[in-house]
């Protein structure tokens, strides 16, 4: 996968990264995500949607920018309770938007 994004948040790529399947086993499986150190504040986080389809988001909640954490079938901010679909779309909380989602080839 190679990614990029752009969209206000301080969790923003600068050039693109790549993330070798082969290299996270997580992956594998759908409904995993693994973080990978992009050079941003925070990892990114990949995420096995269906069997021929991924998500790429940041992992920095909109609201305060604490690092966000699975949680079931999502994600949680850990910090107010921010919450997210495995696709970044807020759900609930004081985030004011979703999480950085990436473009990715």
């Amino acid at each position: 996968l190679g990614c990029t994004a752009s969209d206000g948040n301080l969790d923003v790529l600068t050039a693109d990264h790549e993330v070798l399947l082969s290299e996270h086993a997580g992956l594998a499986t759908v409904g995993e995500s693994v973080l990978v150190d992009a050079g941003t504040l925070r990892p990114i986080a990949v995420t096995r949607i269906d069997a021929e389809t991924f998500e790429v988001t940041g992992t920095e909640c909109s609201h305060q920018h604490c690092g966000v954490t699975r949680n079931g079938s999502g994600w949680r901010c850990p910090c107010h309770g921010a919450v997210f679909t495995l696709e970044g779309a807020r759900t609930s909380g004081p985030a004011p938007r979703g999480l950085t989602v990436y473009d990715w080839m």
